[in-house]
């Protein structure tokens, strides 16, 4: 994003973008299964909390499985109560960075793919782990589901959730005191007693709440924050329009952060691209502290790759063939570098 584009790549950029009656293809086979394999992101939680509850949507009609939505629980800090009007509101907030990781309206069912969403007492259950549904404790009190009904909003949190860690190496774990098979784990809502979140209730008033939710998120819908370390191999929806609030800088950062996570062009449905400029010099204007210190991290990796290369040299690893093909004959990185951006590393 510091070099002009060619007519060409450009083109083909714009071979990526998806119109508005195209999104329609969303509800429809055999589209349906190439979105649904694919992470969504954008850049605001106003998107990203609203396309979760979309994705969950089409999921469970796609699985054929019911879908529940189970509604966190907020209380006041001090001695205040919430209206029914502004448990309601609470519940809307969209912000889960906001909410101690804990969603509003948490939509589950058997099979869906999930997320834990904060860390959690029971030992390996961090943040972000991958899941899959396996079972839901409903509470004893819920009343009956009404035959055939597609979605249901809970009246009562579950007991809690069996989940299966998406992850081999978890298959030989088993939680001491949970009847359960060995890398499954039972995730019981939680009271987010030590981060408490704002809650707007009127102009210039707030109340601090806690939230009680089950810790579970959609896997595959989040910002372009949470898409940082991932790699979109089954491909990526972006939804690129610049939130009101975000500043140009910023803006230019995170088209750089989500177009990045495929692994292909072709892997990528584009929504809401801006102008050709903005895939040019526009980090370089408007974010020029960032070039700046990528550039320098650029030259400490190439300094500290021409160190490594000595010790390599000292240490005869050079006559080693796994050495060879892993770091490439000319250098640790260096052969790779230019793979990737076409530049030669500098001395």
């Amino acid at each position: 994003m510091g070099t002009a584009m060619t007519d060409a790549l450009w083109a083909q950029l714009q071979s990526r973008v998806y119109e508005v009656q195209q999104q329609q293809d969303l509800q429809t086979a055999p589209s349906r299964g190439v979105f649904l394999r694919a992470y969504w992101g954008a850049l605001a939680w106003e998107q990203v909390a609203r396309l979760q509850q979309l994705r969950a949507v089409l999921e469970a009609e796609d699985a054929g499985e019911r879908l529940y939505f189970v509604q966190a629980i907020d209380k006041p800090t001090g001695d205040a109560a919430l209206s029914s009007a502004q448990v309601s509101a609470a519940l809307q907030h969209l912000n889960m960075t906001k909410t101690g990781y804990l969603i509003g309206m948490c939509p589950l069912f058997l099979g869906v793919e999930v997320r834990i969403s904060r860390i959690l007492p029971e030992p390996l259950l961090t943040r972000e782990l991958p899941c899959i549904v396996r079972r839901i404790e409903l509470h004893p009190k819920e009343p009956p589901t009404p035959p055939g009904a597609a979605c249901v909003v809970l009246q009562y949190q579950p007991l809690g959730v069996l989940v299966e860690v998406a992850d081999s190496d978890y298959g030989q774990f088993q939680v001491p005191g949970d009847d359960v098979p060995k890398g499954h784990f039972y995730v019981r809502p939680v009271f987010n007693k030590q981060s408490a979140w704002v809650f707007e209730v009127a102009p210039k008033q707030k109340l601090r709440l806690v939230r009680k939710q089950v810790p579970l998120a959609p896997q595959r819908v989040l910002t372009h924050f949470g898409l940082q370390g991932i790699t979109a191999r089954s491909g990526l929806v972006a939804f690129l329009n610049q939130p009101p609030w975000m500043k140009d800088g910023d803006y230019g950062l995170a088209l750089y952060v989500m177009l990045s996570r495929a692994t292909k062009l072709s892997d990528l449905w584009l929504i809401g691209v801006p102008e050709r400029p903005y895939f040019e010099g526009f980090l370089h204007e408007h974010n020029k502290t960032l070039v700046d210190r990528m550039s320098l991290f650029e030259r400490l990796s190439v300094q500290n790759e021409q160190a490594a290369e000595k010790y390599i040299q000292k240490l005869l690893w050079r006559g080693n063939a796994y050495v060879n093909r892993t770091l490439g004959v000319s250098g640790t990185g260096q052969a790779k570098r230019r793979r990737l951006t076409g530049k030669t590393a500098v001395a």
